[in-house]
């Protein structure tokens, strides 16, 4: 039971480390758009629009593209059937994972995707 309880209590500190790779990674994108860029970008530039100043344009488009595009996403406006019919036309499949709820992941895998 000790060893379980270690396993276990080894797991969440690993996930620790990762959940603070993720926010450095967020805050360090914000900061090169700021930069880079010199003004808002996506939704951020629309007028009328108030989204949160502390995600980047980058994590929003992943996150955006996760709604849209995979299962689970957003059951009124997400199109995942229509995204494998094309992924299949040109012999592609999805890498995309679900986005559900604030995982810390999701910038990092669905990124690469």
């Amino acid at each position: 039971e000790k060893e379980q309880h270690f396993s276990v209590n080894s797991f969440f500190c690993g996930l620790h480390f990762l959940v603070g790779m993720a926010t450095e990674a967020e805050k360090s994108l914000l900061l090169y758009e700021k930069i880079a860029l010199n003004r808002d970008v996506g939704a951020a530039a629309l007028p009328n629009t108030h989204p949160s100043k502390s995600e980047s344009g980058t994590q929003r488009t992943i996150r955006t593209a996760c709604k849209a595009l995979t299962k689970r996403g957003n059951e009124q406006v997400g199109v995942p059937e229509d995204w494998k019919v094309y992924l299949s036309t040109v012999n592609c499949t999805s890498q995309l994972v679900e986005f559900i709820g604030n995982r810390f992941n999701i910038l990092f895998t669905n990124g690469a995707a």
